[in-house]
């Protein structure tokens, strides 16, 4: 596979998950400080990996180790191990 390739597959990959927040941002369901609290139940204002690994299993979602730490080094601005609310809103607002 050619570097260009890779740079497209890439932007492919960018722009479907930026529909996805786009079309999450639009629901009227969803609303981020109560997906946040699920994750932080003693109201720290962050959330570590364990509580991204417990809070998703309450959704009988079972990560990898490995998915949880690239969520965390792609949206852990300060690279504190812990991911504040501010951090958590990027992840899932759309950039637009």
């Amino acid at each position: 596979m050619s570097i260009v390739n890779v740079f497209k597959e890439q932007l492919d990959l960018e722009r479907m998950l930026e529909r996805v927040k786009i079309d999450l941002s639009l629901r009227t369901d969803f609303n981020l400080i109560d997906a946040f609290r699920v994750f932080d139940q003693d109201g720290k204002g962050w959330i570590s990996p364990n509580e991204i690994k417990e809070g998703l299993q309450l959704f009988n979602v079972f990560a990898q180790p490995e998915d949880i730490a690239f969520f965390m080094k792609r949206y852990d601005k300060d690279d504190d191990g812990k991911l504040r609310y501010s951090e958590f809103c990027d992840a899932f607002l759309p950039i637009d």
